[in-house]
């Protein structure tokens, strides 16, 4: 399911093609995030940051559709952004920092404090690294980072108005400027995927996952094998009776 930030109702309804999720909410919202970890009686949850005044926080709700949501706050915060969700954490831009929790609230964290405030981060949970996206003038990439608080990191790619990471397929997707790019996670093979005529706002990546045979197939596979190896010894044995 895609779920996203309702463009057409700016009061901050989050919908899908057919239902809306925390119906009527009337704060801003400035990032959300799905998981299925849920601390109380609803098996999914949804992340959602407000950065409205008086209301600067980061609420938990069922992710289930409700007139009236009903939630707790998960974290405080000033100004969150950013949200995603990887290896059992939530991961998050607040201002110049970048946090992380646990997706019930605890082990609240900062990773790292910049001097400027990041755009976008993705997390590659598997490999240990924090992808941040930076729009300041004369700072203008992308930095990679390992996932321990305060680490020192890398360039990982060049870039004008880096937003919208997403990490699919063990490559990096994002938007700079009018154009969407891919790299793998090392940094390397760098390419434009699309060029458009206005700027895009945000991506999201389906990656096909590799086939795997199903277990009919490994068995015909295995008798295949088999067979043959069978046909070789009998063929052998046959030569060998020959020769004699």
């Amino acid at each position: 399911m895609l779920v996203w930030i309702s463009e057409s109702n700016r009061e901050g309804s989050i919908c899908n093609a057919r239902r809306f999720y925390c119906a009527n909410i009337r704060l801003r919202l400035s990032s959300f995030a799905c998981a299925a970890a849920w601390a109380g009686p609803a098996p999914n949850a949804l992340y959602v940051g407000f950065t409205t005044a008086g209301n600067s926080d980061i609420g938990m709700y069922p992710l289930t559709p409700q007139v009236v949501p009903f939630g707790k706050e998960f974290a405080p915060a000033t100004d969150p952004q950013s949200f995603t969700i990887a290896g059992g954490k939530l991961y998050w831009i607040d201002g110049v920092r970048v946090l992380d929790a646990n997706l019930d609230g605890s082990g609240l964290s900062v990773l790292d404090t910049f001097g400027i405030d990041p755009t976008s981060i993705a997390v590659n949970s598997a490999g240990g690294q924090l992808y941040v996206g930076f729009t300041t003038a004369g700072s203008n990439d992308i930095g990679v980072y390992p996932l321990t608080p305060e680490a020192s990191g890398k360039k990982f790619a060049p870039a004008t108005d880096p937003q919208s990471f997403t990490i699919a397929g063990g490559k990096l997707y994002w938007i700079d400027g009018v154009q969407v790019l891919d790299a793998n996670l090392d940094g390397s093979g760098l390419s434009v995927l699309d060029t458009f005529g206005i700027g895009p706002t945000s991506i999201a990546v389906s990656v096909a996952p590799p086939t795997v045979p199903e277990a009919s197939t490994w068995v015909m596979m295995l008798l295949g094998f088999a067979g043959l190896g069978l046909s070789g010894y009998r063929a052998s044995q046959w030569r060998a009776a020959v020769a004699v």
